[in-house]
């Protein structure tokens, strides 16, 4: 999916642009998006009708109609064609039993690592660092269908030299990074 709006966004460097310069870029990537899911959701787009939500008339994240977390429990809201999901990320499911389910596009999850690593590239620098993950190695293998702390995980592992797991059972998670 090309959204040029975001695209530009996602092009300066992280912490360049003024708070204003920047509310302006993110309002139009909004706007773009927005309007994205509402002709390729029907969920979505009834959801907004129902809210009489106009795309046209966002001004601020305010006006957005936020959807409430049971929607994701509830199924898998897809903006794409279902042959297109390149990777569905499942929430813990701690509070309800129920993990909320991500569906991601190729292209989606190319613009979440491109913000992600310059961001954490901003803060880190370039100098790859020994990680040790407390968790199983089976949390930071690759597959299509992932949970929201391997994603994570995984999403840190660029700025590792190296990465060690340390544990046989299933439990929650934590890193270590070694400088």
């Amino acid at each position: 999916m090309k959204f040029s709006n975001l695209d530009v966004l996602l092009e300066d460097k992280p912490y360049t642009l003024s708070f204003k310069e920047k509310q302006s870029v993110f309002m139009d990537a909004i706007k773009e998006v927005t309007e994205h899911h509402i002709q390729n959701c029907k969920p979505y787009k009834t959801l907004c009708e129902k809210r009489k939500f106009d795309p046209n008339q966002l001004t601020t994240l305010y006006n957005l109609p936020y959807l409430p977390v049971s929607i994701f429990k509830d199924r898998l809201l897809l903006s794409m064609p279902e042959k297109e999901l390149f990777r569905e990320i499942n929430s813990s499911a701690t509070t309800s039993g129920k993990p909320s389910r991500i569906g991601l596009d190729r292209s989606t999850s190319k613009r979440q690592s491109k913000c992600f690593n310059r961001t954490i590239l901003d803060r880190l620098g370039n100098r790859r660092r020994r990680f040790v993950v407390l968790d199983t190695e089976a949390t930071i293998s690759k597959n299509s269908l992932i949970s929201a702390r391997s994603s994570t995980i995984r999403s840190l592992l660029f700025t590792a030299s190296e990465v060690h797991t340390c544990m046989k059972i299933e439990c929650g998670s934590f890193f270590i990074i070694f400088s």
